[in-house]
């Protein structure tokens, strides 16, 4: 505020604008008129403080929110991979469930008919065998859940699992022989090499395997896109190499003569929700890289259209620490 004798514009313009000044009291004055441009003056400023005080709080609120939305889609979507790698891991112990059904129901038809024969009997028993037979992969498969949900929720955490010691190429083998019995799979030959003597290797294993699966489905997938007969090969192979400062690692390919990909596809295919796929979820190879990269490893692809498609993963025996 401004008190002064002088009443010209240019005197107490000035003022002001030197002073930022809000209000120009021209002497003489009185005192109530004093008293009320003062309690103006005090009123203005208490309602620019409150006023300020909102906005920072509307501002915190913002930040909240926004902190809170992020948080909610990255919830979303790490529910969203784990479900879909759920799925992939479930489908091969549900295909071996189905092909049990199918064998009860054709010694229900024999016994229903009336006649039978022994070689179809045998046949019906032998299928039987295989696949009860394959129970105790069934049974790893579910242990490989679990054991999944249970690494994808601190894989994505500031803590982490401490990864198990297991044999890669058993689980690969595995891993192989339950997916083969996949409809998908029918007319699809799985090739398996293992170049080395000890793949023991120290990761977590429910998401590995996981992982393992969605390369091979994405290999069926890249073949039922190029011929209608789904018809093809997928070659998987495992060596023990070294790399670099990490040490011994294992090095697994695999590689499809399926439909293949466009260069500007495969500069995409590792972001996160990024698919070509109607049923896909473009979760799988982001959070197969976000693995590979916390245990000190890499993957890697190459992709020619209607060539096929190979992905080199690299993993350190041991994770880094």
């Amino acid at each position: 505020m401004v008190i002064s004798g002088f009443t010209e514009p240019e005197y107490f313009l000035g003022a002001m604008n030197d002073a930022k000044a809000s209000c120009y009291i021209v002497k003489p004055w009185k005192k109530p008129d004093l008293l009320n441009r003062v309690t103006q003056a005090l009123s203005v400023y208490h309602n620019n403080v409150m006023e300020q005080d909102r906005v920072k709080s509307l501002e915190s609120l913002v930040v909240a929110g926004e902190e809170l939305m992020k948080a909610s889609k990255e919830v979303e979507t790490r529910a969203g991979g784990m479900a879909h790698n759920i799925r992939n891991m479930l489908f091969s112990v549900s295909a071996q469930i189905d092909s049990c059904k199918m064998g009860f129901e054709d010694l229900q038809e024999i016994a229903n008919s009336g006649s039978s024969t022994e070689e179809k009997i045998a046949r019906i028993k032998e299928n039987l065998q295989a696949n009860l037979g394959g129970a105790d992969l069934g049974e790893m498969r579910i242990e490989d859940i679990t054991d999944f949900i249970d690494s994808s929720m601190l894989l994505f955490r500031q803590k982490k699992k401490d990864p198990e010691e297991f044999d890669l190429a058993k689980l690969i083998q595995n891993t192989i022989q339950l997916e083969r019995k996949q409809e998908r799979f029918r007319n699809i030959q799985v090739h398996f090499e293992a170049r080395g003597i000890d793949f023991t290797v120290t990761a977590l294993k429910g998401y590995l395997g996981s992982n393992i699966v969605e390369l091979l489905k994405n290999g069926s997938d890249a073949i039922a896109q190029k011929n209608e007969e789904a018809k093809g090969n997928i070659w998987v192979k495992l060596e023990a190499v070294n790399y670099g400062s990490a040490g011994e690692a294992v090095k697994l390919s695999v590689r499809d003569d399926g439909c293949g990909m466009s260069d500007e596809v495969r500069a995409r295919i590792f972001e996160l929700d990024f698919t070509t796929k109607t049923t896909g979820s473009g979760k799988g190879l982001p959070e197969l890289a976000a693995m590979l990269y916390q245990h000190g490893g890499s993957v890697d692809v190459e992709s020619q259209a209607g060539q096929g498609t190979t992905f080199t993963i690299i993993l350190p025996k041991v994770p880094r620490k």
